[in-house]
């Protein structure tokens, strides 16, 4: 069962809220009598903890191919992609573009500490104020984030 996060008025006369299901986000909002612009966002997400570093280069490798993926599927005309990477910060690697003009990740270095949950909170508030825009605009949004982790938060205090 989907748990509304946030309920954010669009118009005066309309409501939307934002649901997350098992690593989904969806901007949900009344059909209009017209068919919609369409887009859809991909959030991808690498834990480049201390951690990690057991992996070498095997994240940078399933970032590649999730990205490949993503570029062959039949939606690709409708994705834009943004990549993130954290440890006990967080970096943009890729702001959000279309996935078509998304070249291969070619370096990754590990660093410390492990803040999970924030930057997930974080990406996840970024894509709603993008989605926002676009919905103005008259645009149907949908996103995802997916998380490329091994760990735990170690952020103190967790999620922070």
């Amino acid at each position: 069962m989907a748990t509304p996060l946030r309920r954010c008025h669009l118009h005066a006369h309309s409501v939307r809220e934002l649901v997350y299901t098992e690593g989904m986000v969806a901007v949900l909002s009344p059909k209009p009598d017209s068919a919609p612009r369409q887009k859809m966002f991909a959030a991808l997400i690498m834990d480049r903890s201390s951690s990690m570093r057991r992996f070498r280069d095997f994240p940078l490798r399933a970032v590649n191919a999730y990205i490949q993926q993503l570029k062959q599927s039949t939606q690709a005309s409708l994705l834009e992609v943004t990549v993130v990477i954290f440890d006990h910060a967080m970096d943009t690697l890729v702001p959000l573009c279309p996935v078509k003009e998304l070249k291969p990740l070619t370096t990754y270095t590990t660093g410390s500490g492990t803040r999970l949950h924030g930057t997930v909170a974080d990406v996840i508030d970024r894509l709603i104020e993008r989605a926002d825009q676009e919905q103005r605009q008259g645009t149907e949004v949908t996103a995802s984030v997916v998380v490329f982790t091994d760990g735990e938060d170690s952020s103190n205090p967790a999620g922070k």
